[in-house]
């Protein structure tokens, strides 16, 4: 959970308005829940532009030369180094 401290330039915005959520804690017992087993938090809506990251990986337009072997894929690239990744990861892992 991201404090206001630690959100980019939260403390510049004025507050919009404040929303009450309430959601069923996991046990009426749970810690920090009611006597009917609910938990309240507040939802802060901050006035300007959210926040937006900046992709890691941003799409391109370059053509590589994948090189299926037994149990390795060769990833070439037209400008770069060449690499080796396992065939038993993921997508995700392959493309980082």
């Amino acid at each position: 959970m991201v404090g206001l401290g630690q959100a980019p330039s939260a403390r510049d915005h004025h507050i919009k308005y404040a929303r009450l959520v309430r959601r069923k804690a996991s046990s009426p017992q749970a810690r920090g829940a009611d006597s009917q087993g609910y938990r309240y938090s507040v939802q802060l809506a901050l006035a300007g532009t959210p926040y937006q990251k900046q992709p890691k990986n941003k799409p391109g337009h370059d053509v590589i030369g994948p090189d299926l072997g037994p149990s390795t894929i060769a990833i070439v690239p037209r400008e770069g180094q060449a690499r080796l990744v396992p065939k038993g990861l993921g997508t995700a892992a392959r493309c980082a």
